[in-house]
């Protein structure tokens, strides 16, 4: 993984930017892109990407305003997923008094001005594909979705809280006005990963015109995708009382609950499926916290479109 210390000393720090955020101007007006890796310190691709994305960006920029962002330096140093509480869950207005708050709050500005922000992360499990976490794709530059090469999208009103406060960062983006994106880029020990990513990333900064056209070189890590596959997100489970999944259960993304299935106990009492689901992001129950969301609900079968479809082009 790119040792942050060396990278901070190496990039030049910026007047009135906080450290490991790096701010990239063009010639002339245009969109602002952000990408920032390492909001979830041990997940180490994203934080790879920002590294061989800050000199393709000092270099090729022609238009807009491009912002390079480690998310959680600290908690990336310590090669863990955060120290004192997840920096995901902190973007909303119901703040707390530690150190990773403090860094969301000097980061908030950059994705509040963002058009387009893309948020990278990566998984510890061998076996994770990758996908994309879109909250809205109600924006003008919804059609950069269609260059990063992953087919698979999770959306839909299961992303949200009861009370709608955007506590994650493609959320936060979205109610400020902005296209959020997050990229679930898959295991990070696949050593093409960081590669695969980065191309993503260069198509996306290239289709917004960032760069101009053709001024790379030609990307042929990302698949081309013809045909999405549409995941939506229909529901969540936020717990409010010793809420455990069954028997210490250990469910996987994707794991199918039947209608009337038992997916857990809220107090002792049975949390039921209402439908056929699939289960999005469970937590172990060592892990469940009151008020947190403990899982996503998804409908049991994606919709498939084609690129050209709607929502994935404005017409």
């Amino acid at each position: 993984m790119t040792n942050l210390k060396i990278l901070n000393e190496v990039e030049e720090v910026q007047e009135g930017v906080p450290q490991y955020v790096w701010q990239f101007h063009g010639e002339e007006p245009g969109p602002t892109v952000t990408v920032m890796g390492g909001l979830h310190g041990n997940e180490t691709v994203g934080i790879d990407v920002v590294e061989k994305l800050l000199a393709v960006v000092r270099e090729k920029i022609k238009i807009g305003m491009v912002n390079i962002i480690i998310g959680n330096p600290a908690a990336a140093e310590a090669g863990k997923r955060f120290i004192d509480k997840d920096a995901n869950r902190l973007w909303g207005g119901k703040l707390v008094n530690i150190p990773e708050q403090d860094r969301v709050e000097e980061l908030k500005p950059f994705l509040a001005q963002s058009d387009l922000m893309l948020d990278l992360h990566s998984t510890i499990k061998p076996v994770s594909e990758p996908f994309l976490v879109v909250p809205s794709f109600d924006h003008e530059l919804v059609d950069t979705i269609q260059t990063l090469g992953i087919r698979k999208i999770i959306t839909g009103e299961g992303l949200k809280l009861p009370d709608n406060d955007p506590i994650e960062s493609d959320l936060f983006t979205v109610a400020n006005g902005g296209l959020g994106v997050t990229i679930e880029a898959g295991w990070q020990e696949d050593n093409n990963l960081v590669d695969k990513t980065m191309d993503s990333v260069l198509r996306a900064l290239e289709e917004v015109g960032i760069f101009e056209k053709d001024s790379l070189a030609k990307h042929n890590q990302a698949e081309v995708v013809e045909t999405f596959e549409i995941w939506n997100a229909y529901s969540a489970i936020f717990p409010r009382v010793n809420f455990q999944f069954p028997d210490g259960k250990e469910w996987q993304n994707y794991d199918v609950v039947k209608k009337g299935e038992i997916i857990g106990y809220e107090n002792g009492e049975p949390v039921v499926a209402e439908k056929d689901s699939r289960l999005l992001f469970p937590k172990s129950n060592n892990q469940i916290v009151t008020g947190e969301r403990a899982c996503i609900l998804l409908d049991m079968k994606p919709q498939y479109l084609d690129k050209d479809s709607l929502p994935l082009s404005v017409k």
